[in-house]
């Protein structure tokens, strides 16, 4: 693979929630983004970003309504991630925004 594709590859982050770590890595482009909006959008995303150790995914789109039962606390530090891999961190682009070129 050339160094360009490599810099294109997804982005990945390890989280670790109470004792278990995460892989958390972007969608690609050949992903398949229907149902991702909607009520049950980002715990369908989170299904289809986080993944185990072993590589394998961690969650499926079925385990949407357990994950919506669980830990709030533990489902949002997956979601957070989730959303900094894929470039849906809010915070941390009005953060940039405000310290880009002409700030300051």
């Amino acid at each position: 693979m050339s160094d360009a594709l490599k810099s294109l590859a997804p982005l990945e982050e390890t989280v670790e929630v109470r004792g278990r770590k995460y892989i958390v890595r972007e969608l690609d482009c050949a992903a398949d983004v229907e149902g991702l909006n909607g009520d049950d959008g980002g715990y369908r995303l989170m299904a289809a970003c986080v993944f185990g150790e072993d590589g394998s995914l961690a969650f499926t789109v079925a385990d949407v309504p357990a994950l919506k039962k669980s830990s709030r606390a533990a489902v949002n530090a997956l979601l957070k991630a989730v959303n900094r891999v894929n470039g849906l961190d809010v915070e941390a682009a009005v953060k940039n925004s405000e310290a880009g070129p002409g700030a300051g």
